[in-house]
């Protein structure tokens, strides 16, 4: 008989032991008795000898004799597990795959990732030459314990040089996670790293499917796959050699989980650096403050691009009061307008941005002053006219658009604030002619939706986008030679220690785009 120490997937603090009558590996599922019931758990160690203290439950079956992680791994998880202060069973149920069916899957017999000899190479300008052997130089690896920040101007070709850092990590034998902070950011950037790689490129996300999500899971605890690009649960990947970590876009809110188990990826990365010995590499046109301040506390080696590739400048950029200028329509001041006008007389492409997603902020009675709230959260509720209704953004409580004021009964409302619906309405009633396409969370549902419509933006089926921030998140689109920004300072006024940073960061990346 064999005795080990099960997590369940239950809130236990501490793993328990059970018994059974063949050896089992480290990181294997089973199913096992609990109390009047049963769940399933994983094998985290073998005990020497049987327990004495009390008699020991059997093993109910072993549900899967794959190994789902291995020692090195459960080093990891079991820190998240305490720092977080979430049960390490429930920790391993939430970061590792589940799939059920009747028939086995099958894991693929593939070649492990490999450098591509015939993969595009890079022409790199001095700077990103100067950048490459900054993360690769052996001595401040050892100085700054492997710790990165790559800090490059958009369209710097940043991803050009920690595609170079990855070919060296996988010709040293060694294993790669790359993580973004949106799922929508994935397929591009798998599309242009797997270029260089032949074998397995394995990607998680919660956008592919359970069976996906278990075979590329499989293929990465197995070794067949070295390589892993995703979002923010990729940092969990079961690799056991990993010799480099890439977090891009790293001053994205995006990789901050906040339910059940909550983490930060941008922040295990350097954690899981540590453990394993690994580079990390933090890539962003806009680093966090306390990046940035880790860098000067000669914490972090920092390594800069300031130009563009390509002999490309960085956009000018105009502010422009709007108390003070005259208006073309409600919400675009002449300035705007006139230059959009001459953008789509020369067939080139125009983003007009704003960060709030409706039609307006809030309905407002005229009359007493009342203005409609979640019941639930007690912020005003946000107008969506195309959908007739009243959202919350927080809970997501909703009602029909009101006819009259709940207090006063008066009929006189007003819709107060804009949003993505409205500004596009009045961009349509301004350039009749021009092609429109709104992108927000509205009107784009999904990672296919998101694929469409980016691809309308580069086959320049589209003349003017109207959008949120998810058209400012690392795309590229080369038609774009105009970027307006509707109220830029009122994410300013947001109750947020971080609101004058991610303030500027939105204003950064979307500017970018042009």
């Amino acid at each position: 008989m064999y005795y080990y120490n099960v997590a369940p997937s239950r809130p236990f603090s501490e793993a328990l032991a059970y018994d059974f009558d063949r050896l089992l590996p480290v990181g294997c599922k089973v199913e096992i008795p609990l109390g009047n019931s049963a769940c399933y758990g994983y094998v985290i160690e073998k005990l020497d000898e049987k327990p004495e203290a009390f008699k020991t439950k059997t093993i109910t079956r072993v549900a899967d004799e794959r190994v789902y992680f291995h020692p090195e791994n459960l080093v990891f998880y079991k820190w998240v597990s305490d720092y977080y202060h979430y049960p390490l069973g429930e920790t391993l149920s939430h970061i590792t795959p589940s799939y059920k069916s009747k028939k086995p899957r099958k894991i693929t017999e593939t070649v492990v990732t490999d450098i591509e000899i015939q993969g595009p190479l890079f022409d790199f300008t001095d700077e990103q030459k100067s950048a490459f052997s900054r993360l690769t130089d052996p001595e401040n690896r050892e100085k700054f314990r492997g710790r990165n920040l790559l800090h490059g101007v958009t369209g710097s070709g940043k991803t050009e040089v920690y595609i170079e850092v990855i070919k060296e990590t996988i010709r040293e034998g060694k294993d790669v996670i790359v993580i973004v902070p949106e799922i929508s950011l994935t397929p591009q950037l798998v599309k242009r790293i797997s270029a260089h790689f032949r074998g397995e490129v394995s990607i998680l996300h919660s956008g592919i499917t359970p069976g996906q999500r278990y075979t590329n899971w499989m293929n990465l605890a197995s070794g067949k796959s070295r390589l892993v690009i995703g979002a923010r649960s990729a940092i969990f990947s079961p690799l056991k050699n990993l010799g480099l970590i890439i977090v891009d876009e790293e001053h994205d809110q995006s990789f901050k989980q906040d339910d059940r188990l909550r983490y930060n990826a941008r922040d295990l990365a350097l954690v899981l650096g540590k453990i394993f010995s690994a580079r990390v590499i933090l890539s962003s046109a806009t680093p966090s403050t306390e990046t940035y301040y880790n860098c000067t506390r000669h914490k972090y080696d920092y390594a800069s691009i300031s130009k563009r590739v390509l002999g490309l400048c960085l956009p000018s950029s105009v502010i422009v009061d709007m108390k003070k200028t005259s208006l073309a329509g409600r919400n675009v001041s002449e300035e705007l307008a006139s230059r959009i006008d001459d953008k789509l007389k020369k067939s080139e492409q125009v983003i007009i941005y704003i960060n709030r997603r409706g039609y307006a902020s809030t309905v407002i009675c005229r009359d007493c002053g009342y203005n409609f709230k979640c019941p639930r959260c007690s912020i005003t509720l946000t107008e969506h006219r195309e959908q007739g209704l009243l959202l919350c953004h927080y809970c997501g409580h909703q009602r029909k658009l009101p006819d009259y004021c709940n207090v006063c009964h008066s009929d006189n409302l007003y819709s107060a604030g804009l949003g993505t619906e409205r500004v596009y309405d009045d961009i349509q009633s301004l350039f009749t002619g021009a092609r429109l396409l709104r992108m927000d969370s509205d009107s784009v549902k999904g990672r296919n939706e998101l694929a469409q419509c980016l691809d309308l933006i580069n086959r320049k089926e589209v003349d003017i986008i109207v959008g949120t921030q998810i058209l400012g998140k690392g795309h590229d689109f080369p038609g774009v030679t105009l970027v307006g920004i509707i109220n830029a300072d009122h994410s300013l006024q947001l109750p947020d220690f971080r609101a004058s940073e991610r303030t500027f960061q939105q204003i950064m990346q979307v500017s970018g785009r042009a």
